[in-house]
C-alpha cells in the first residue's frame, strides 16, 4: 500500500518524503553509531509528504520555443521517475503519447552498453534517479550521434557532464565547481533565459548574414559594370568607364557602408526560432550565395543598360576621346555616367530593403521597425542629386554632367528591380514549400506548436525550477538536456 502511495504522489508531480521514528536503545549514543548500524535498527513508518515544487510560468513556452526551433529538450534528473515524467509532461518535454523509451531510470540507462545505447533509434527524453555518471553518458553518446550539446546544471555532481558538454551552462546559485566547469553562468537561474539567448545570437547570425549580403552584392554589382565597361572603346582605342573612379569609390563607401552597418542593428526576426539549427552552421550558404549572384549581376546589368541607352539609343555612341580625364568633347558620356551612378545607387539602396528577409517581400515586411536603414536610405537618396547638379563636383570630381530625361529611365530601373527581386523571392518561398526536408521541418514544428496548445489548455503550463536544474541543450541536431 505505501509503494502504491508513493507512486501515487509522485505521479502528480510531488516529490515525496517519507517519516519514520524509533526509540534508541538506552545507554547508546546514536552520534557514534555507524550509519549502517543506525539505519539496520527497527524503525516506525509515520507516514508520507509530498511537496509541490512548482514550475516557473515562462518555461513551458521556453520549451515550445525550443521545439519549433528543433532544439531537443531531454530531463536527467535524481528524481522519481514519476515525478519526473509527471513534470515532463506538465511542462511539454513529454508528449501526451510518448513511446515506452522516452523515459528510463539512471539504472536501466547505464545497464546498456555503448552499442545498445548507438544502436536506440532514439535517446530517452527523461532520465530519473540518475548518478553523475549517466549524465556524463548522455552527453558522450549525444556526441557520438554528432549532436551539439549544452548542458545546464548547479550541482557539483553535475560538473562532469558541464565539462564534457559542448557548452556548460551553470546556474547563479550553483557550487563555484559548477560555475567553473561551465562556459556560462545564468544569473536568473532561468531556463527561458537560455532560449532567449539562443533566438538572440541567432538573430546576430542573421543580422550579420544581411551586412554581408547588402555589402558583398553591391560590390558585385559595381565589379559588373567596371569590368564589363572595359569593353567600351573610344577613338583612340581606350575604354571608357562607366563609373568614374570617385563615383565607384562614392558607391563602395556611402552606398554600400551605412545601410550594411544599419541592416546589422535589424531588430529580432519572429521566425528566427522557426529555422532549424542547421541553417545556422555557417552564412556562406547555397541560398546565400546564390542571392549573393542574383542581386548583384542584375543591379551590375541594369545600371549597364541605362549607360548603354544612353550613349547608344540617346546619343549617337560617340565615346569621345580621354573621357576618363576630361570633359571637353565627353558630354554624351558624362551624362550616361551620370545615369550609370545614379540607377546603380538608386537600386543598391532599394535592395537594402530587401535584404532585411531573404524570402518574405517587401510589402510584407516592416519598413519602420528599424528607423537607422530608413535615414541611411533616406539621405543616400537625397544626396545623389548635389554630387549630379553641384558644377565643378559633378563635372571635375565625379566626371559627370547633370541628367534630365535619364530620371525617367534610372525610376524605370527601380520597378524592373522591384519586379525581378520580388518574382526572385517567390520562386524561393515556391521551392521551399516544395522541398521535402523543408516541408517536414515545418510539419514538426507545427505538430509541436499544437501539442503545446494541448498541453496549456488543461492547466498545466509551468516550468522547470532553475534552482535545481542542469540542461543539455543540443543546438544544431539539439537536445537540451535538463536535469530537474
Amino acid at each position: 500500500m505505501t509503494t502504491e502511495e508513493v507512486e501515487n504522489l509522485a505521479s502528480q508531480g510531488l516529490r515525496v518524503l517519507a517519516f519514520a521514528d524509533r526509540m534508541a536503545d538506552p545507554g547508546v549514543d546514536v552520534t557514534q553509531q555507524s550509519r549502517e548500524d543506525f539505519e539496520s535498527a527497527p524503525w516506525n513508518f509515520l507516514g508520507l509528504a509530498g511537496i509541490y515544487d512548482p514550475p516557473r510560468a515562462e518555461s513551458a513556452d521556453a520549451v515550445a520555443d525550443c521545439a519549433v526551433a528543433k532544439i531537443k529538450v531531454r530531463m536527467l534528473t535524481g528524481d522519481h521517475p514519476s515525478t519526473a515524467t509527471a513534470i515532463a509532461l506538465q511542462i511539454g518535454i513529454l508528449s501526451r503519447n510518448y513511446p515506452p523509451g522516452a523515459v528510463m531510470t539512471g539504472q536501466q540507462f547505464d545497464a546498456l552498453t555503448t552499442s545498445e545505447i548507438d544502436a536506440l533509434p532514439d535517446l530517452p527524453t527523461v532520465v530519473a534517479r540518475c548518478a553523475p555518471e549517466t549524465k556524463v553518458r548522455m552527453v558522450d553518446a549525444l556526441h557520438r550521434r554528432h549532436e551539439t550539446t549544452a548542458m545546464t546544471g548547479d550541482g557539483v555532481n553535475d560538473s562532469p557532464a558541464l565539462k564534457r558538454a559542448d557548452v556548460g551552462v551553470a546556474m547563479g546559485t550553483g557550487s563555484d565547481v559548477a560555475k567553473q566547469a561551465s562556459r556560462i553562468v545564468l544569473t536568473d537561474d532561468n531556463f527561458a533565459s537560455i532560449v532567449r539567448a539562443i533566438s538572440k545570437g541567432r538573430n546576430v547570425f542573421k543580422n550579420l548574414a544581411k551586412f554581408l549580403l547588402y555589402l558583398l552584392s553591391g560590390n558585385v554589382g559595381e565589379l559588373v559594370v567596371l569590368i564589363i565597361g572595359l569593353a567600351f572603346r573610344d577613338r583612340n582605342n581606350e575604354s571608357v568607364f562607366p563609373l568614374s573612379p570617385v563615383a565607384a569609390l562614392w558607391i563602395n563607401t556611402l552606398t554600400a557602408g551605412p545601410p550594411a552597418m544599419a541592416l546589422g542593428l535589424e531588430p529580432s526576426s519572429k521566425d528566427s526560432m522557426r529555422l532549424p539549427p542547421s541553417e545556422y552552421r555557417t552564412i556562406f550558404t547555397r541560398e546565400f550565395l546564390a542571392d549573393l549572384m542574383f542581386y548583384g549581376w542584375l543591379m551590375g546589368a541594369q545600371a549597364l543598360v541605362n549607360f548603354v541607352i544612353v550613349v547608344y539609343g540617346y546619343f549617337p555612341g560617340n565615346l569621345g576621346a580621354h573621357c576618363n580625364e576630361q570633359e571637353a568633347g565627353c558630354g554624351d558620356v558624362f551624362r550616361a555616367r551620370a545615369t550609370c551612378m545614379a540607377t546603380l545607387q538608386m537600386v543598391m539602396l532599394l535592395h537594402a530593403f530587401q535584404c532585411k528577409h531573404a524570402t518574405r517581400s517587401i510589402f510584407r515586411i516592416d519598413l519602420r521597425n528599424n528607423p537607422t536603414l530608413l535615414w541611411c536610405v533616406v539621405v543616400l537618396v537625397l544626396s545623389t542629386f548635389p554630387v549630379i547638379y553641384i558644377p565643378v563636383i559633378n563635372n571635375k570630381v565625379f566626371l559627370i554632367a547633370p541628367i534630365d530625361w535619364e530620371w525617367g529611365i534610372v525610376f524605370g530601373q527601380i520597378f524592373v528591380y522591384g519586379f525581378a527581386s520580388e518574382a526572385y523571392k517567390w520562386a524561393k518561398r515556391k521551392f521551399m514549400r516544395c522541398h521535402p526536408k523543408r516541408d517536414a521541418e515545418e510539419g514538426a514544428a507545427r505538430a509541436a506548436m499544437r501539442e503545446m496548445e494541448q498541453v496549456n489548455t488543461t492547466g498545466t503550463t509551468g516550468a522547470v525550477d532553475m534552482d535545481k536544474t542542469a540542461t543539455n541543450s543540443s543546438m544544431p541536431t539539439t537536445p537540451l538536456e535538463k536535469n530537474y
